[in-house]
Formats: structure tokens, sequence, C-alpha cells
């Protein structure tokens, strides 16, 4: 659709303020340039009142922006699918999806590691996701939710070496912990790190870089006066 508008400098137009042309959309804004999407820097947002001030005596060509917002199907084992319907961010013109909106049960002795699918890909996602592309396939607005157990993880300190206790944490399957863990070694010891027990390389790990795959005992080490390692 197209309409042209007459205006001078002594009479200003306020008409293209007004959502008239959208039907069921929603006008995000107007730009001078064709081919332009809503997160473009030029785009004057919502409707234009001041055209002196904007175009002064300029003959202009301007194009709609509309949008006809999203809609994203949440899909979880056991639960009702959440469906959340979108218009873009008017500051940043993506598509602000949280993540986080989405509240759902997990299975027992599991919990919910994010969400996958659709316009997030492969990858397991949590957070805002800022999304510019829309598609007229359904599938591309479904995710679905990925479920992980929770560990539990336990510390073994020999208490000839330290007095600290550490009590157990929980950690998602395949994720490492927040941060590390140290202890205050006694008088004549130093505390080294930790390695997993079973392990008979006894290998310190980083705790946070190392991938829990189940519930797992670590075990303190200690260097003593001589240099020797001893846990």
């Amino acid at each position: 659709m197209q309409r042209t508008v007459t205006y001078n400098l002594s009479n200003n137009i306020t008409a293209l303020n007004e959502k008239e042309f959208a039907g069921s959309d929603i006008l995000f804004g107007w730009t001078q340039y064709a081919g332009r999407d809503a997160t473009s820097r030029d785009i004057v947002k919502n409707g234009i009142s001041d055209f002196i001030g904007k175009y002064n005596s300029q003959n202009v060509t301007l194009y709609a922006i509309w949008d006809s917002g999203i809609s994203v199907t949440a899909k979880s084992e056991g639960n009702d699918d959440r469906v959340k319907h979108y218009f873009r961010d008017s500051s940043s013109g993506y598509y602000v999806i949280d993540l986080s909106v989405y509240k759902v049960y997990a299975p027992a002795g599991t919990v919910l590691a994010g969400w996958t699918g659709g316009f997030l890909g492969d990858t397991v996602k949590n957070g805002k996701i800022y999304l510019n592309e829309i598609s007229d396939d359904s599938n591309y607005f479904t995710i679905h939710a990925v479920y992980k157990k929770l560990l539990t993880v336990k510390y073994s300190i020999h208490t000839a070496y330290s007095a600290s206790v550490i009590r157990n944490d929980s950690v998602i399957e395949g994720n490492g912990l927040d941060s590390n863990r140290t202890v205050v070694a006694k008088t004549g010891y130093t505390f080294k790190g930790w390695f997993v027990q079973g392990d008979e390389s006894k290998t310190i790990i980083g705790l946070s870089t190392y991938k829990f795959t189940e519930d797992t005992v670590l075990v303190a080490v200690f260097t003593d006066s001589e240099g020797n390692e001893v846990w």
C-alpha cells in the first residue's frame, strides 16, 4: 500500500503518527531506505510527527517496518506446552526472548539444563536470546526442554592434614563447579588440590573445568614439608 502526503515548512503533518495502515500488524517504524529491518539504526520508531524537523524541505519516500510478532512454543516432558507471543523490542528492534520465563517441572532426579531446537539450534541455551530472523515454519519457533541429572559431589579430607569440613555440592551432569574449593592445611602441610576418588593416577583436577558425569568423591591432596604428596 502506498500513500502520498504533501507538507510544507509552515504546515507540519502528523498523519503518519497513526497506525492506520497495519491491519493486525504493529507499525514499528519508518525508514528512508528500502530493504532495511527493525534493527537498522536509521529507523524512526513508531510514527513520525515532526516532518519539518526530520526532513526539512526534502521530498522523501518512507518505507514502513511492520511487526506481526512471533509466538514461541516451549515443549517439555510432563508439562503442558508454554506459548508466549513477542513483539520487537522498541530499543533494539530484536525479539528478546527470555528463556527463564518458561517455568516447568523436571522429572525426579533431574533439573532443567536449558532449551534447544528451533531458532536455538542444536546447542542448549539459557537466558535471553536476541532474535531478528523470522520464518513461516512453526517448528522454527518451537523449543524443547533439556533435562540432566543432578549429581552429588562429596569431599574427603584426611584429618591428619586439615581440620576443614566442606559440605556436599550439587552439580548438573556435564558441568563443573562454579568455583574451586580450598581447605586450610595444618602446620607442616600445604593444600595442593583435589583428585577423583578411584583415579589411580591421582591427577589434580580443576573443579570449574572438570565435567562431572556421576556422583563423585573428591580427595584432598597435600604436600608435607619435604614436598611429598599425602592424602
